[in-house]
């Protein structure tokens, strides 16, 4: 629901920004490790109860992850990787973040474990699920009801008002229904391929 306008919103507000990193000749994997470590650092924030700390880095992981896509539309590295393989690093990166920043929440003791342990699942049930329908049923990883974005803002909330496993469960439930979304697609997408004419019928 939110990524096209954080995208549209970062274009307008960072256009000047990615042009120079991509003039300079920037690598999307530069913005996955920067990424990585803004995540990280949440998570110790998140771990010393420094709350106002952890929401800084977490926005700032936030803005490489918007970075790494907008570099990639703007650089010569758009020809060079292909999109199978940018999509997975990217992925990728996505979920080492999300682990990273969901063990900082539980060790800090801002939500249970077991509350902690289902987002996390659930996140990474969402991506698999997205390339295994693909793989299995030729639906592309079209953008559902509910992308990270979403997930993110959820996250941003319990960061900056009221740390709670409630907020964690909604983001396990938007997982949930991104899972479902995407299996009804495939199930979709494959009854929906005319089947070849057996030669003579």
């Amino acid at each position: 629901m939110l990524g096209s306008a954080v995208r549209n919103l970062g274009d307008r507000v960072a256009s000047s920004v990615v042009s120079m990193l991509a003039r300079a000749g920037m690598r999307p994997a530069g913005c996955h490790a920067c990424e990585l470590a803004a995540a990280v650092a949440t998570a110790v924030a998140l771990c010393a109860h420094v709350r106002p700390l952890a929401l800084v880095f977490f926005v700032l992981h936030g803005f490489f992850d918007y970075l790494d896509g907008a570099l990639r539309r703007r650089s010569p590295w758009s020809a060079i990787d292909s999109p199978g393989h940018a999509e997975t690093t990217h992925a990728l990166a996505d979920k080492l973040c999300e682990v990273a920043i969901f063990s900082g929440i539980a060790i800090g003791g801002y939500a249970a474990w077991w509350v902690v342990s289902a987002a996390m699942g659930a996140s990474v049930a969402a991506t698999c699920t997205g390339f295994a329908v693909r793989r299995l049923a030729g639906v592309p990883r079209e953008r559902c009801v509910f992308d990270r974005s979403d997930r993110m803002f959820v996250l941003l909330i319990f960061l900056a008002v009221m740390p709670s496993s409630v907020l964690l469960v909604v983001v396990c439930a938007m997982d949930c229904v991104t899972i479902i979304q995407r299996v009804v697609s495939a199930v979709v997408g494959r009854t929906s391929v005319p089947q070849p004419k057996v030669e003579g019928s």
